[in-house]
């Protein structure tokens, strides 16, 4: 994303949300991000860029310094000044170049008070709020600057309050057994977040001159075979398939997904509402994709502690071929 100033906006915020809502105001439980800031598209020395989240700010600056500081908590509404420095002159140079300098925020699950901060690889401070510290919030990007643009890359934001743990088994015949497991990360309060997706892909790859499969098994394990990108319900279906279409079954071969067990809060999901199979055989740049989620397909959804289980088995598969 680019903040482009007018005559108007000299500086805004950017709600960046997440893939399934870019641009929504998303909360996070505890934040944690890294963002590329590049200041090399504007002429304005006093231009900057930066991370916030819930009523914290951390910005890098066209003139050389980092600053971060809590948004309205200083006399008459203005913004309190936590910490700051000065950029090392290959930082600075990075900063006001074209691709930008990476900058990097984390919390402490057990410490809503505590901060670490990075530019680059360099962590230049740790900070400790003890005023009262802020704790779930929005969060996004920041840009200032009177021309030009501020350009931000490589986003990557986390709700660090969720833990997600997956346990692998090796099973006879093959199988490999995958236990999939979100919660409330330790010392993490106990409730409900907004999930826009939750789920397992396997990509296959795309540099491979094959034509491209996709099938599922239905309740009673007959192989089905079927086109296109769609989504397809745990209730009506038990697996999915998908690989390489050969002449006959000897040159097929792919990966098979059966879901064994999937809880939404505990309650089982298996021949509920939710819990879905996502087959793709060109999907979100041109990825060929099997995806397995224990929620609805594209529908938010509250839930505290999400549980699903799935068997891989590498499977030969008699596809019809184009």
């Amino acid at each position: 994303v680019a903040f482009k100033p007018n005559s108007l906006i000299k500086s805004s915020n950017f709600y960046v949300g997440n893939q399934m809502a870019p641009g929504t105001r998303r909360e996070y439980g505890l934040f944690a991000g890294n963002a590329l800031v590049a200041l090399g598209f504007t002429s304005d020395r006093y231009a900057e860029g930066g991370i916030f989240f819930s009523d914290y700010r951390f910005v890098i600056t066209r003139g050389g310094s980092w600053r971060f500081e809590k948004l309205g908590a200083a006399f008459f509404g203005g913004n309190k000044f936590l910490a700051g420095g000065k950029l090392t002159s290959e930082e600075k140079s990075l900063a006001n170049g074209l691709w930008g300098l990476k900058i990097d925020v984390r919390r402490n699950n057990c410490d809503l008070g505590y901060f670490e901060l990075r530019v680059g690889e360099r962590l230049v401070s740790i900070v400790e709020d003890r005023n009262d510290p802020v704790g779930p919030g929005p969060a996004g990007v920041y840009g200032a600057a009177m021309n030009g643009y501020v350009l931000f890359g490589n986003r990557e934001f986390f709700d660090m309050s969720q833990e997600y743990v997956v346990r692998f088994q090796a099973l006879p015949d093959e199988v490999i057994r995958a236990q999939y497991v979100i919660r409330p990360a330790v010392c993490a309060p106990l409730s409900s977040r907004k999930f826009y997706r939750a789920g397992v892909g396997i990509w296959m790859n795309t540099q491979l001159p094959f034509n491209r499969g996709v099938g599922l098994f239905d309740l009673h394990g007959n192989f089905i075979h079927t086109e296109g990108n769609r989504n397809f319900l745990f209730r009506d279906y038990r697996g999915a398939w998908a690989g390489s279409i050969g002449d006959d079954v000897e040159d097929s071969w792919g990966v098979s997904a059966t879901v064994i067990d999937s809880r939404v809060n505990g309650e089982q999901q298996l021949g509920g509402a939710l819990g879905h199979f996502s087959v793709q055989q060109h999907g979100f740049g041109d990825s060929h994709v099997l995806i397995v989620s224990p929620l609805a397909p594209d529908k938010p959804h509250d839930a505290t502690y999400l549980n699903w289980v799935v068997d891989y088995r590498c499977q030969r598969k008699s596809v019809p071929s184009n």
